[in-house]
């Protein structure tokens, strides 16, 4: 077992003694079991899960770091949500609405905002499955 905090400038959304913990770093997937080597990369927008007797729990986190130790992991996320704060027919609607105006859309900018507000959508969307 090792120790996990998800925290959010608001303050901490989850803490608990977890058997494992799942993230996506800027070099991909990551499995963090207990007395796993120290390190700190970026998190993704993905979904974050952790292991807690046996049942998986997740979470939408939109960026952040990600801080293991051998006994320990923190999410600092910019953002995140719990699966049952998210509305699936809002984000379901928000995710065709978004992917109609990245169609339209020329301007580089607004595309690379639309896309991040696709992909903020696509992780509520599976961290509801």
């Amino acid at each position: 077992m090792m120790q996990f905090a998800l925290l959010t400038p608001e303050g901490e959304l989850y803490s608990a003694q977890v058997e494992e913990v799942h993230a996506r770093g800027s070099e991909g997937n990551l499995g963090i079991l207990p007395q796993h080597i120290s390190l700190v990369t970026p998190l993704q927008v993905a979904p974050l899960s952790v292991k807690v007797q046996g049942q998986l729990k997740r979470f939408a986190v939109y960026g952040g770091i990600l801080q293991v130790t051998p006994d320990k992991v923190t999410a600092f996320a910019d953002h995140a949500e719990l699966p049952e704060r998210i509305d699936r027919a809002r984000a379901s609607a928000r995710k065709e609405e978004l992917q109609s105006q990245l169609q339209r859309a020329s301007d580089p900018q607004q595309r690379a905002d639309l896309k991040r507000q696709l992909d903020i959508t696509q992780v509520q969307l599976e961290v509801l499955l």
